[in-house]
C-alpha cells in the first residue's frame, strides 16, 4: 500500500506525460486495475469494478484483463451508467498497461485471412494480411476470386443467380495451403491465420495436413489460429479489429488472447430470401421446420456460438424480415457504438440503406455503420437479396 501510494504521487506530477505515452503505447488496448484496496488507500473515493471500464480508442470497448507484465500509467476512466459509457473528468485511477513486446527479441509474423471472411484487396492492403482465395465452381470450373478476376462485379454475379445459376463450392488440396504458408515459414515468420468458421468446411482438414507438413520442415516456426465461428461479415469485423491490433505491433499471442474472449460478441443475424439456395447447402440447421410452405416466408438465421447456421424465426416479406433482424438487434447489442455494424447485402443495396436507416433511427445518427456485398462464395449458398446484419453483442 505505501508503495502504491508512493507510485501514485510521483505520476501526478507526470500526468500529461504519462498520459501521452499510454495513449501512443497502449497495447494491445486492454488494461487491468489494481488491488481496490491500494487504489483506495491513495484516495479513489469509487471502488473500481472491473465490468465498469471501457477505453476509447478507436471505437474498441476493453475489459479489464490484462496481457501480463506491465508499465504503470495514468488514464481518463470511463463509468458505466445504467448501460451507458459517460466519461469522467474528475477522476483518475492508476492501471497496469501491457508493454510492447521488445522489437529485437520479437518474431515476425505474417498475417492471413481468407475469401470467405470477405477481405478484399484494399481491406488485405489497409491491415496486411495474405487473402487465401477460395474457389466456388460454374460449369465445372474453379473460379479464385481476386486471382482470376480482379473485381467482383455483384450485380452481374447474383443477376446470375436469379436467373438460374447455382454455383458450387469447394476448399482447397493441402499442397494448395502449403504453397500459401511456406513462404512465410521460409522467409523465417510466424503465421497468424484468421478464418472463417472450422465448423461450416472439410477445407481445414486440408490444411491440417498441410501445416504437419510444415512443422516437420521448419520445426522453429510458430503457427497461431483465430477461429472468428462465423462468414462473410460476420468474421469481417473481427477481421478488421484484428488487423488494427497487427498494425499496432500486437503480438499473435495477445490476438490469440483478445479473440478467445471476443469471439461470442460478434453476432451475425440474416434471413435467407430464395429458399432453394439455402436448403440445396445444407448447412442450415432446423431449416426445413422454418421453411414452412409459406410463399414469402423468410427464414432468420443466426452464426452460433459453434461457428454453425441455425434458423430460429421467420418472416413474412422483406421488410417484416428486417425489422425481425432490427429486434435481435435491440435485444442483444452491448455498447453497439463502441464497435462498427456491419450489413452485408447480396445485390440489395436498397434494403441495405433501409437496414442502416431502421439502426440508425433506433440507435442514433451516429451509430458507425459499414455496408459491404456479401462475396461470391457465402453468395453461392444464401443466393441473392439477402441481408446480414453483424454487430457487438452479449453473446450470440
Amino acid at each position: 500500500m505505501i508503495l502504491a501510494a508512493f507510485v501514485f504521487a510521483a505520476l501526478r506530477s507526470l500526468e500529461e506525460a504519462a498520459r501521452i505515452e499510454i495513449a501512443l503505447e497502449a497495447f494491445p488496448r486492454r488494461v487491468s486495475c489494481l488491488d481496490m484496496n491500494d487504489l483506495a488507500a491513495v484516495g479513489v473515493k469509487r471502488p473500481c469494478v472491473a465490468s465498469d471500464f471501457s477505453f476509447p480508442f478507436d471505437g474498441f470497448r476493453h475489459g479489464p484483463e490484462s496481457f501480463g507484465p506491465s508499465a504503470v500509467g495514468l488514464i481518463d476512466c470511463h463509468n458505466r451508467d445504467n448501460g451507458k459509457l459517460t466519461q469522467s473528468p474528475i477522476e483518475r485511477k492508476i492501471f497496469s498497461i501491457p508493454e510492447r513486446p521488445s522489437g529485437g527479441n520479437a518474431t515476425m509474423y505474417d498475417l492471413f485471412t481468407d475469401g470467405d471472411c470477405d477481405v478484399t484487396p484494399k481491406i488485405a492492403a489497409e491491415y496486411g494480411y495474405h487473402v487465401i482465395a477460395m474457389p466456388y465452381i460454374v460449369d465445372g470450373k474453379e473460379i479464385y476470386p481476386y486471382l482470376d478476376w480482379k473485381e467482383f462485379r455483384v450485380h452481374e454475379y447474383y443477376q446470375a443467380l436469379r436467373k438460374g445459376l447455382i454455383p458450387k463450392t469447394c476448399g482447397l488440396s493441402p499442397k494448395q495451403y502449403v504453397d500459401y504458408f511456406e513462404p512465410s515459414f521460409k522467409a523465417g515468420h510466424d503465421i497468424l491465420y484468421v478464418h472463417f468458421s472450422s465448423a461450416m468446411s472439410g477445407t481445414f482438414s486440408a490444411m491440417r495436413i498441410a501445416l504437419d507438413q510444415l512443422r516437420e520442415k521448419y520445426p522453429d516456426r510458430q503457427y497461431y489460429d483465430v477461429d472468428t465461428k462465423a462468414v462473410t461479415v460476420g468474421a469481417l469485423g473481427m477481421c478488421q479489429e484484428i488487423g488494427r491490433m497487427h498494425k499496432e505491433g500486437a503480438s499473435p499471442e495477445a490476438i490469440v488472447a483478445w479473440a478467445e474472449r471476443e469471439v461470442q460478441h460478434f453476432a451475425t443475424y440474416f434471413y435467407a430470401d430464395n429458399l432453394k439456395f439455402f436448403a440445396r447447402s445444407g448447412r442450415v440447421s432446423n431449416f426445413s421446420a422454418a421453411m414452412g410452405g409459406l410463399v414469402g416466408v423468410k427464414p432468420i438465421i443466426y452464426m452460433t456460438a459453434e461457428g454453425g447456421l441455425v434458423s430460429i424465426s421467420k418472416a413474412l416479406g422483406r421488410l417484416t424480415a428486417l425489422s425481425k433482424l432490427l429486434q435481435y438487434v435491440e435485444e442483444l447489442q452491448c455498447h453497439i457504438k463502441d464497435h462498427k455494424v456491419i450489413i452485408g447485402h447480396c445485390d440489395c443495396l436498397f434494403l441495405a440503406e433501409r437496414m442502416a436507416h431502421m439502426l440508425r433511427l433506433r440507435f442514433g445518427h451516429d451509430l458507425p455503420i459499414e455496408i459491404v456485398p456479401v462475396g461470391p462464395v457465402a453468395g453461392a449458398h444464401c443466393g441473392p437479396d439477402c441481408i446480414a446484419v453483424n454487430f457487438y453483442a452479449r453473446h450470440r
